[in-house]
């Protein structure tokens, strides 16, 4: 089976976010946020009232209060996606990403994540654990959580990330309306929803081909992958393959290094870092 690389060429979501004013209640003092929001590959900007933050139980999730709050609508029964991302000083270094249900319908749900299956919501990331209410993602440098699904009422989530910049918070409605950024069909017009453009790099028929990581800054998306001996199906030894395209000359160049390690299966990744945006698959 032919196997290829699509590599995703985007605008970076790794920014600041911060927090609006208004309501009553404690606040928290502005600050440079490491949590953004993102839905399409472009950040969201945190709703200017935070109004309805201010109803949540946050105690409930151990939270004081919440950094900012994020507002976005969606037709019942749409599906939708956004990504919940933290990115640690220099790419290197502990953090993680948490989401936490806080309502559902206007009432706060009884037990752990699993409400969120319940909702209709899909929480997805690399290396995720439970943690009491929170569902966490866990990485080195780079953390996210995707969320996405189809919900049929009013939905709050409280989301989290930590790292050495410290701790962020904040709350995103999912209201029942309008289609917004959230929704797949808003993010994209082509075959694959969500996704803003693709190109085919490098096609594969071995079967070692495979574990892929892709980094971008500016025009260069740099990738990393294991590759095989495609004149010899058979032959278990893998090579470590590494491209790279500069889309301003929609050039690609690339080498292979024989992988030494005496490992198998496809428990090994690759990491990548650039000077602003990446991505581990």
């Amino acid at each position: 089976m032919r196997r290829s690389i699509a590599v995703l060429l985007c605008l970076g979501v790794l920014g600041c976010g911060g927090g609006g004013g208004g309501g009553a209640g404690p606040r928290v003092a502005q600050r440079a946020s490491p949590l953004v929001v993102a839905a399409g590959l472009a950040p969201l900007a945190p709703a200017p009232d935070r109004t309805f933050a201010d109803r949540l139980d946050l105690g409930r999730l151990g939270l004081p209060d919440v950094d900012a709050v994020y507002d976005a609508t969606t037709p019942a029964g749409e599906p939708f996606r956004f990504e919940v991302l933290s990115a640690a000083p220099g790419n290197t270094g502990p953090v993680s990403v948490s989401v936490a249900h806080a309502e559902t319908g206007g009432v706060a749900p009884s037990g752990g994540p699993e409400s969120l299956l319940d909702a209709g919501i899909i929480p997805s990331a690399p290396a995720a654990t439970s943690r009491g209410l929170w569902f966490d993602s866990h990485g080195d440098g780079f953390a996210r959580i995707g969320i996405s699904g189809r919900i049929e009422e009013e939905q709050v989530l409280v989301l989290a990330a930590e790292s050495g910049e410290g701790t962020a918070t904040a709350v995103i409605r999912l209201g029942i309306g309008e289609p917004s950024p959230i929704n797949l069909s808003e993010q994209s017009a082509g075959d694959y929803p969500g996704l803003l453009e693709t190109r085919a790099l490098y096609s594969s028929d071995s079967p070692m081909f495979g574990l892929p990581t892709v980094a971008v800054s500016g025009n260069r998306t740099s990738i990393v992958c294991y590759e095989g001996d495609r004149g010899d199906r058979g032959n278990y030894a893998r090579y470590e393959l590494r491209l790279q395209h500069d889309r301003a000359l929609d050039a690609v160049t690339g080498g292979t290094s024989e992988e030494a390690s005496p490992d198998s299966g496809n428990w090994r990744d690759h990491e990548i870092s650039s000077p602003s945006r990446a991505h581990g698959a």
